[in-house]
């Protein structure tokens, strides 16, 4: 008899509120776009957004989050859950100039913990919460062009894609903390993966082509546009397709240096440039426990393609490890590029 997964639901303060046993989960973690998971609860549940909900199955975790909606219909109560991490999808103010290259997973946990710890507003402030830098990385540029930053689009995403560069978060409702951890996987080990084998129940290889990607840039200074400079790819060559973009220069730093940093932005060559996805049934023991971040390489058809985790769906017995930082879905685009 398989073992029943259990939701428990707090308040923000850790108060038990509800709980209810449920059918298996379908459960979405991508790291990139934040999507929201499903469970339904057979009753009708008075459940309030904002609650933490965790759901197990026996001793394992299986997803923490937080309400998002709540629908009742009939007998049954459907519930969108957010990961943890969206707690932190918000906009900050912080002063670029702050950041100089150094230490950026200090930087990051300075900005969770003056916005969410020490905001002077106890209902922004998150009960029970610690954010803990375990990396330091230094020489990363994230090329922020004011001090108003939506935190996970111009700040999470870059941290990731530039020094894969992860935030964490969970809960424990029995001592009541929720525990964030910045960390880089950069100096990780790889973790081969062969598609081949019987055990990939099902595959999608989604390859960014190089050809037509940019391979110049020219970057221009905002405040005085008779200063620009020019930058090519390593690689380049006919066609040339330019990007042109404008900057602002911090009071810390030369617009050669600024200018530098983003076209090593817009030419860089990423392994965060695919988009693979590798089924398995949730029972596999041959592909061990995976972090996002994590660099992987994918062999397929003895050809090694470089990536990184960035996301793992759960359903009807299977999961699937999302690799790379490309998605063909529309409204997944569509959050890539902060439109929505």
């Amino acid at each position: 008899m398989p073992t029943p997964y259990k939701a428990e639901f707090f308040d923000r303060n850790f108060d038990f509120k509800f709980f209810s046993v449920i059918s298996e989960p379908q459960i979405k973690t991508d790291y990139l776009t934040l999507d929201k998971s499903s469970i339904t609860v057979p009753s009708l549940a008075e459940i309030s957004r904002g609650w933490f909900c965790h759901v197990t199955c026996g001793k394992d975790v299986v997803f923490q989050g937080t309400v998002a909606s709540v629908n009742q219909s009939k007998n049954t109560t459907v519930i969108q859950l957010s990961p943890m991490i969206s707690l932190f999808d918000v906009q900050v103010y912080k002063d670029r100039n702050t950041y100089n290259k150094t230490n950026l997973e200090g930087w990051i946990a300075d900005i969770i913990t003056e916005n969410f710890i020490n905001s002077g507003d106890s209902v922004q402030n998150i009960t029970g919460l610690t954010v803990t830098a375990s990396t330091v990385t230094n020489g990363i540029a994230l090329n922020l062009e004011d001090n108003i930053h939506d935190f996970w689009q111009d700040i999470a995403k870059k941290a990731i894609q530039n020094a894969k560069i992860t935030i964490s978060c969970s809960f424990d409702p029995q001592n009541r903390t929720v525990n964030a951890e910045i960390k880089s996987h950069a100096n990780q080990s790889e973790i081969t993966i062969e598609a081949d084998l019987q055990n990939v129940t099902d595959q999608s290889f989604t390859l960014r082509d190089d050809w037509g990607s940019t391979n110049k840039c020219v970057i221009i200074n905002k405040e005085n546009e008779s200063q620009q400079l020019s930058f090519y790819a390593d690689d380049y060559t006919a066609p040339t397709v330019c990007k042109i973009e404008m900057i602002t220069v911090g009071n810390d730093e030369t617009f050669q240096d600024a200018a530098k940093d983003k076209a090593d932005e817009l030419l860089k060559k990423s392994d965060f440039d695919n988009l693979i996805e590798l089924q398995f049934r949730s029972s596999d023991r041959i592909i061990p426990d995976i972090e996002i971040g994590r660099p992987c390489r994918i062999i397929k058809n003895g050809t090694v393609y470089h990536t990184v985790l960035t996301g793992i769906t759960k359903k009807s017995g299977f999961k699937t490890l999302i690799f790379g930082g490309v998605r063909i879905d529309l409204t997944k685009i569509l959050k890539l590029k902060g439109a929505i």
